[in-house]
């Protein structure tokens, strides 16, 4: 597979998640099924947030989590409700979700084609037993110290799973618009 084939499997399933939100109101937008549950916009939030630092991992090289003190964190930070023990967003349009995830993937694209990822089949598995960090332990890397090979392919392992993850996230709106629909 190459990078052309990947931005278009990612690309046909962006569509996907955003024909899925793009009709939903503030309210549908907000709704919450109790008062621990997320809503549809922290799960979009959510998305767009591990794509910016994902985004920023590829740029400056370090591990995705690592950037999670910078400024613009602030703004997706809602998307990481028990993680971060934030309230979800409140109040926002569907287009505000949609601009960021668009704005956000065409960072990512961007720094695919500025780079030389060799995209390979095997790690488009979601659920995977190889931890991207534990990589030295099946013998692949000698030096567990050789962190520019355990990032490089831990950053390859997130892109790879990034059309995955918009999947997850789509039926996890959809289990909510139908939730709210029977209630």
């Amino acid at each position: 597979m190459d990078e052309f084939d990947f931005i278009e499997l990612a690309q046909l399933r962006r569509n996907s998640l955003i024909s899925a939100v793009e009709n939903l109101n503030i309210k549908q937008l907000d709704w919450r099924f109790n008062n621990n549950a997320i809503t549809i916009g922290s799960s979009l939030l959510h998305i767009a947030g591990f794509e910016f630092l994902t985004a920023l991992a590829m740029k400056y090289k370090v591990p995705p989590f690592s950037i999670l003190s910078s400024e613009e964190w602030k703004t997706y930070k809602c998307g990481y409700l028990r993680e971060c023990k934030s309230m979800p967003p409140i109040g926002f349009h569907s287009e505000y979700y949609i601009n960021l995830l668009i704005e956000n993937r065409k960072i990512i694209y961007e720094l695919i084609k500025s780079s030389k990822y060799n995209f390979d089949e095997k790690y488009f598995y979601f659920y995977s037993t190889n931890d991207p960090f534990d990589v030295q332990s099946n013998g692949e890397f000698k030096d567990p110290k050789d962190h520019d090979k355990i990032l490089s392919l831990s950053n390859k392992l997130i892109l790879m799973r990034l059309p995955q993850h918009d999947n997850y996230h789509r039926g996890q709106i959809t289990l909510l618009k139908y939730l709210q629909v029977s209630q």
